[in-house]
């Protein structure tokens, strides 16, 4: 099908550079998306670099299309660890008319979450690559052993994530997180001494008192008295902290750092095959090529329920 009205065209912005090996993706599984739901008007997917350029490029996409007069433009961002309070926006007459775009969240941490879904995927990758060989004096000797499996990939990940530092350190981002969409100083916000050691009695006292410090501090917004507690609440953090042995593999993939986890991923694979000539960006590109053409992927449905789901509200709002 084509298009020869540029008015016609709908924009749905996401973070990343050009480079970024996930953009080629969304733009194709996006088509996919529009054509196999019969969508009456073709995607347009644009890079923005970070979320805080959504604003600035949705000014564009209303001035640019007509199919923004009433719908708004998408934004499609990381879920990080924004709590529910931090998800709320705009109706959507008001978006357009302040030209807003509408931002929708992936329903994991970020889209590399997704990627740890296909540990089996993974391992078949790995395992097709061509045998490792090291050269000494000439002679050339075929290293043995140089394949992984989907249950060593897995296991390497749930250590990673019930490791019990690394689990604090997780806290710590979450808390670090919220309290920095809340306010902006300079330098940014430190992690207290001894956090590992200190109950959550106590960095509950630290959050509070940080959350209230005006001192070289600019506040963005009222802070809620009760984020702390709705931040334990949200993400279960109590039960989790207390007994890491309760973290599961999939609570772990789908809400905790994704980009994080896959670079344990990554560097479990390089000790155990010596991925020499696969550099990560290399290999999360070789997954996604490979999830283009299999079978629809958690990734592909999830997009897909929330493109339709903001589609149809905002169709439905018109009539």
């Amino acid at each position: 099908m084509s298009y020869s009205n540029s008015k016609d065209f709908f924009y749905i912005l996401v973070e990343g550079e050009p480079e970024s090996p996930e953009v080629p993706f969304l733009v194709n599984i996006i088509d996919r998306i529009f054509d196999n739901n019969n969508i009456p008007f073709p995607s347009i997917v644009t890079e923005v670099g970070g979320s805080s350029s959504f604003k600035s490029f949705a000014k564009f996409c209303y001035r640019e299309s007509e199919t923004h007069l009433t719908i708004p433009v998408i934004a499609l961002s990381d879920n990080d660890y924004r709590t529910s309070l931090d998800k709320v926006q705009s109706h959507n007459s008001n978006l357009i008319k302040n030209k807003q775009p509408k931002i929708v969240y992936w329903k994991r941490h970020e889209w590399e979450n997704y990627l740890l879904d296909e540990t089996s995927l993974i391992a078949d990758l790995i395992n097709q690559l061509p045998s490792q060989t090291s050269v000494k004096k000439g002679k050339s000797s075929k290293n043995q052993n140089l394949t992984v499996s989907k249950e060593e990939i897995d296991t390497a990940l749930l250590n990673y994530f019930q490791n019990q530092k690394q689990l604090k350190n997780e806290f710590w981002e979450c808390l670090k997180f919220n309290l920095s969409r809340q306010i902006k100083k300079y330098p940014s916000i430190e992690k207290p001494d001894n956090f590992e050691g200190q109950t959550l009695s106590e960095i509950g006292n630290w959050f509070l008192e940080k959350s209230r410090k005006t001192e070289d501090v600019f506040k963005l917004r009222n802070i809620s008295p009760n984020l702390f507690q709705t931040i334990m609440k949200e993400f279960d953090w109590e039960p989790l902290i207390n007994s890491t042995s309760i973290v599961s593999f999939e609570h772990a993939k789908k809400y905790f750092r994704g980009k994080e986890a896959f670079d344990c991923l990554y560097e479990f694979i390089q000790k155990k095959v010596k991925l020499h000539n696969l550099s990560k960006q290399e290999l999360k590109k070789d997954i996604l090529q490979k999830l283009m053409i299999s079978t629809p992927s958690s990734i592909y449905s999830d997009l897909e329920n929330l493109l339709l789901t903001e589609l149809n509200i905002s169709l439905l709002n018109q009539d």
